[in-house]
């Protein structure tokens, strides 16, 4: 049935039969049900890109931007809950970052097929720009104001002081938070 399906839509397959070992060793895990798909790797996308969607919406950006991640179980989980916010799209850095990866696609429960990621050289600068647009930013902080707007908890580093002196409001987390959150400025409703 798979196999008809992938011709209909002239999708490429070789439907050689393989062993369970080989399936595992292909896949990289065991939790698999039988079947193996190669597909590219997720392209990342512009920052212009995740803006452009939100005017497309006729919305205000939401995008959340997550820095010092390591762990791609977390950045999937990270994007898995910005697509069940609304966000139009998550920025991660290029170094000190995990990369988007099989394992973060999956973590994601397939939320990276919809929500676009942008990888940028330098986080201070891409809130400072997103700031010049009229965009509010908020961080998550364990030194940060009580916000009734948010009830962030997250675990690992602390958002490091180059990313908290550059926000608009940082917002107490009751754990060491890294997740910052970006927000549009309600005072100024053109986006560049």
């Amino acid at each position: 049935e798979i196999a008809d399906s992938c011709q209909v839509k002239a999708i490429v397959t070789d439907e050689a039969q393989a062993d369970k070992a080989k399936l595992d060793k292909i896949c990289g895990y065991e939790q698999h049900q039988g079947i193996v798909a190669i597909a590219s790797e997720k392209e990342y996308v512009e920052i212009e890109d995740i803006l452009e969607i939100a005017r497309e919406r006729s919305e205000k950006p939401l995008i959340v931007i997550a820095d010092n991640i390591s762990d791609p179980h977390n950045l999937g989980a990270i994007i898995r809950t910005a697509d069940a916010a609304g966000a139009h799209g998550v920025i991660i850095p290029e170094r000190r970052s995990v990369s988007l990866s099989g394992i973060v696609g999956k973590t994601s429960a397939g939320a990276l097929e919809y929500v676009p990621v942008a990888r940028v050289k330098n986080i201070t600068n891409t809130i400072k720009d997103l700031k010049e647009k009229g965009i509010w930013v908020y961080c998550a902080d364990m030194d940060g104001t009580p916000d009734g707007a948010f009830n962030i908890r997250a675990n690992g580093g602390l958002a490091e002081r180059h990313v908290t002196e550059n926000v608009d409001i940082r917002t107490k987390t009751d754990k060491s938070g890294i997740d910052i959150i970006i927000k549009p400025n309600t005072k100024n409703e053109k986006i560049h």
